[in-house]
């Protein structure tokens, strides 16, 4: 379906929403629902237990229930954060009063992620990580929506890349899962599926390589303001996944946008000012020793030093801006939900900005007792200016490599280039991002019977964007890395459709058990648009178009991907207590080899709220949910991983002609992701502790790999297979306790949990031994290697080193391996054995995985007189080894203090700096750290107060973020990495850390 035709279909939708007839209305119910201190409590889930539909308490904690056929109801209101509370009352009812309290866990508020539609959590077999989001925004002003997840779903790990405005993360969940394919989450906004891009963003090249590291830094998970933003869902594995089909395997990311409630229309107004700086940087970045010009002798310099004398600041101060309205109400029949936010961040060099403004208008109608349909429209524009020189990675390099012998040069002991340089438009040029996206969704439910009800979602994602890097030929005499000017242009368009419907049809077989069947299908369209201009050599200064350029290259693509599924689900719930759904999926995807037809993915999963049974007589424990489940999803390969294609290139004659490209392969399939988990949630002491606990054990299947080819096929390269498989396994913790409750004081502290431990059961005969290319020749390679976790480094281990009295290492002796015989495929062998040999004939050897095993977070809520409330949280993440890139630059260059002074340092690790890079052990190091990264204050100010210029509410926040990191590391940032060609690589090079951050925001409710 091309966007045209969408279009097209969501007007003639909109057509029918309006045409629509307001029916009388049916049988009711309505109350209200409060706190324990008789206070409105809004969003609470009501339902009518047996039914499908629910409602949500407005503003004033009241609701209403319609189209009701029976005398009476049990209906049950329930919260995230609060405990659930049940009541049966006749139809016609219009005084009903729910009284919650809070609760560390809640196993009857709904959900929608990998399920068939919303669901109650009690009836969802898998671990589902579900986040009330706005209330943490407007506590702790949380600057992103990858910083929403950050820490607070066990077993998904966020790594930001750099600390830049506009950059975003790395997320994985539940470990490394594919060889060759993307690792990214899918990402859903109010069900319409969108752009999960993570590297996106000017790629720059040129000036001699020094530039050519760089790739994208940019998110388009960040692109959804935090402000707009409900709740977030997330599912981490194939068994919660199934319903997803191909691509879901990674996990699935639901993002549910605020809407609009019944009620008098508030207006919000948000302001943030702000601040943030490279914390410590004087002392982070290590100081490079060298000769001085001058006297000649041995000495440390210290740029920050020597440029403060001559009035220069390396690094500044940062600033955060933003500015946010939000209009929200509405009748019964009728509800809206509009925000207009406009950010503006700089970072601590002048080249790097961001300004951003973003819209969202939700609109929910309900005509008809039994209909209602809601429109998600949300547009963001902006720009997003990157820091050069590099790889887009800052002065950072330029202090690196830092050469004392040029102290008194024009560089002033930059490495490359002095700051100015790289900062003036036409020495270091410009990089930066225009971003125009647009994403609608429509979704329409429809219950014309009470046993059927049935759901269509329609909705598209737009995204154009024009990435630039442009070097304008300089002034006379004015220096420049590109002395006759540059400028590379690439525009994406990505745009990607979503058609899902699906109908439930419950049975009740008898008063305690119900069969619901549920049928589905979906179809999802990705069509992307490249257009390339390069051009080198302008005429004169001032001029950056490429129709200028002395030589100008370009080139334009599409590539477009369908998938359509089809799904089948069966659920049977006895007394509400006890659940059994099974399903199965079939896909069929455009990437799929023409001799592969269809792929199938089962699911199956159990549930049983075991505290609600009458023999239950544990007092303690007041909620207990045991769960189970086996389910599988995939991985599509790469668009034109499966077809025969060719390049276009000139012939002798000068004609054009084609030539072999890639070979292609005709029965190439989907990786397949199979996973159980077993797991329970239980509430005890009044539901004041609440534990969430799963174990899963998952295994890629069908794991595609690149493999060499034989030259002899006339196809040069490598081709796509299914080869490999992946096991993966952990462990997911969560415990929250509410350890007081009180008028007065409330404290709540969560602690979060996950390992991970994966390796690769097969290659499927596929020789790795040659291991992957690594971003630099000379940092530790990356192998896939059968019984370790992929992408593990391997080298040689030095055991032994003497130094000489001139401060060589000799006597350098390395691990000779297992004399058990594992080996690498070409022989080498893998694990250490006690024995040595000469380096030069020992064999590289298992170092460490580059993927975390252990993560985890721990957070401290504590509300004081209901008014003033102070959040902090901490993260970590360790088991797992980084490049230090600091010290890889800088003894690289000859400046590290390691080449001047071997005797401070060990023999073995002097062993390694001398060896010309043939040994790069003392290059990977642990990459554990621990870091401080939120900490606030919010204080909502008395209702007199607000009332004195007119408003009902007045709230101040104070948060800061990344204040403190705790690390034996002894780079920049163990966080820090950088992306290349080949993807994200594994090690820190000369990224801009992540920024300390103090933002003070005042928000006014009318």
């Amino acid at each position: 379906m091309s966007p045209e035709a969408l279009r097209a279909v969501l007007l003639a939708i909109s057509v029918l929403l309006t045409a629509l007839p307001v029916t009388a209305q049916q049988p009711s119910v309505s109350g209200r629902v409060v706190n324990e201190l008789s206070q409105p409590i809004d969003g609470v889930t009501v339902i009518v237990v047996g039914s499908p539909g629910f409602v949500l308490t407005d503003a004033d904690g009241e609701f209403r229930i319609t189209s009701l056929s029976q005398s009476e109801v049990t209906l049950r209101a329930a919260r995230i954060g609060y405990r659930a509370t049940t009541q049966i009352v006749p139809v016609g009812a219009s005084d009903v009063r729910f009284v919650l309290s809070p609760a560390a866990i809640t196993l009857d508020d709904i959900v929608v992620t990998g399920t068939a539609g919303e669901q109650q959590r009690r009836a969802v077999g898998t671990s589902v990580a579900a986040m009330s989001t706005a209330e943490l925004v407007a506590t702790s002003r949380i600057p992103d929506a990858a910083g929403l997840i950050n820490g607070r779903a066990p077993g998904v790990v966020v790594r930001p890349g750099t600390g830049q405005a506009g950059s975003g993360p790395l997320i994985r969940v539940r470990g490394a899962s594919s060889f060759s394919l993307g690792t990214q989450p899918l990402i859903y906004v109010d069900g319409i599926r969108v752009d999960n891009t993570i590297t996106s963003g000017p790629n720059v090249q040129g000036t001699g390589g020094v530039l050519s590291e760089s790739g994208g830094t940019i998110s388009r998970l960040n692109d959804f303001h935090p402000d707009d933003i409900e709740r977030i869902e997330v599912i981490r594995g194939p068994a919660a996944a199934t319903l997803y089909g191909t691509e879901a395997s990674n996990g699935v990311i639901q993002i549910i946008t605020k809407k609009g409630r019944p009620g008098e229309t508030q207006f919000g107004v948000t302001v943030r000012q702000g601040t943030s700086w490279f914390m410590n940087a004087e002392d982070r970045i290590p100081r490079n020793w060298g000769l001085h010009p001058d006297t000649g002798e041995l000495y440390e310099l210290n740029l920050f030093e020597t440029e403060r004398a001559l009035g220069n600041d390396i690094f500044r101060n940062g600033s955060v801006q933003g500015y946010g309205v939000n209009l929200q109400g509405g009748a019964e029949r009728a509800r809206y939900y509009f925000s207009a936010n406009l950010d503006r961040e700089k970072g601590v060099e002048p080249t790097n900005e961001l300004w951003r403004f973003a819209t969202r208008t939700n609109i929910t109608v309900h005509p008809r007792d039994d209909f209602d349909a809601e429109v998600s429209v949300g547009y963001v524009t902006g720009r997003t200016d990157l820091s050069l020189e590099a790889g887009q990675g800052g002065m950072t390099f330029g202090l690196l490599v830092a050469d004392p012998s040029g102290i008194n040069g024009p560089n002033r002991g930059f490495g490359v280039a002095p700051p100015e340089l790289w900062h003036s438009r036409s020495g270091g040029g410009r990089s930066f991002q225009d971003l125009g996206r647009t994403t609608l969704g429509i979704q329409l439910r429809h219950r014309p019977a009470p046993w059927l009800s049935h759901r269509l979602a329609v909705g598209f994602d737009v995204v154009n964007e024009d990435n630039q890097f442009i070097q304008e030929r300089p002034l006379p005499g004015e220096p420049a890395l590109a002395p006759e000017g540059t400028k590379s242009l690439t525009r994406r368009d990505v745009s990607t459709a979503t058609v899902d419907y699906s109908a439930s049809v419950p049975v009740a077989l008898s008063s305690s058990l119900v069969a619901t069947t549920t049928v589905g299908a979906q179809y999802y369209r990705r069509f992307t648009e490249f257009v390339s201009v390069d051009g080198t050599g302008f005429p004169v200064t001032g001029v950056g178009v490429t129709a200028a350029a002395g030589a100008t290259t370009g080139s334009d693509a599409f590539v477009e991907n369908n998938t359509l599924g089809l799904f089948v689900q069966e659920q049977i719930g006895l007394n509400d207590r006890i659940f059994v759904t099974g399903a199965v999926r079939a896909d069929d995807n455009s990437a799929f080899g023409r001799e592969f037809d269809l792929v199938y993915y089962p699911k199956i999963s159990g549930t049983w709220v075991i505290n609600e049974e009458p023999f239950w007589s544990v007092p303690w424990v007041d909620a207990l949910k045991l769960r189970g489940a086996f389910g599988a999803a995939g991985k599509q390969p790469e668009d034109f991983a499966a077809l025969r294609s060719y390049r276009p290139v000139t012939s002798g004659s000068g004609e054009a002609t084609l030539t072999p490209q890639f070979v292609g392969n005709d029965s190439l399939a989907p990786e397949r992701g199979r996973e159980w988990e077993l797991g329970f949630e239980a509430g005890l002491f009044a539901s004041r502790v609440g534990i969430d606990f799963t174990y899963y054990n998952a295994r890629t299947t069908d794991a595609i790999l690149l493999r060499s080819l034989a030259p002899s096929l006339g196809f040069p390269g490598t081709q796509f297979v299914n080869a490999g498989e992946i096991a993966n396994a952990g462990v997911e913790l969560q415990l929250r306790a509410l350890a007081v409750q009180s008028d007065k004081v409330s404290i709540e502290a969560t602690l979060n949990l996950a390992t991970n431990r994966t390796e690769i059961k097969d290659l499927g005969g596929v020789d790795q031994g040659a291991g992957m290319i690594p971003a630099h020749p000379f940092v530790p390679v990356v192998f896939h290697v059968a019984g370790f976790a992929p992408t593990s480094i391997f080298e040689k281990h030095v055991v032994s080193a003497d130094l000489d009295p001139n401060g060589v290492a000799v006597n350098v002796m390395c691990d000779s391996g297992d004399p058990n015989g594992k080996t690498l495929p070409d022989g080498t062998p893998l694990e250490t054995g006690g024995s040595s040999a000469p380096c030069d004939q020992a064999p590289r050897l298992f170092l460490g995985r580059t993927t975390p095993s252990l993560e985890g977070s721990f957070s401290l809520n504590t509300t004081l007189f209901r008014r003033l409330r102070l959040q902090a949280m901490v993260d970590w993440k360790t088991g797992h080894r980084v490049t230090d890139g600091a010290r890889l630059s800088r003894c690289g260059f000859g400046f590290c203090e390691e080449i001047f002074f071997p005797e401070r340092f060990d023999p073995i690790t002097i062993a390694g700096v001398q060896s010309n890079f043939a040994l790069t052990e003392w290059i990977a190091t642990g990459g554990k750290f621990a870091k401080l990264r939120e900490v606030s204050v919010s204080y909502d100010f008395p209702d007199r107060w607000a009332s004195t210029i007119g408003a009902e509410r007045l709230s101040m926040t104070v948060a800061g973020r990344n204040l403190h990191t705790w690390t034996d590391f002894g780079g920049i940032d163990p966080e820090g990495f950088f992306y290349d060609d080949n993807g994200p690589a594994f090690h820190s090079q000369n990224n801009i850390p992540q920024l300390a951050q103090v933002v003070w925001t005042v928000s006014v409710t009318f």
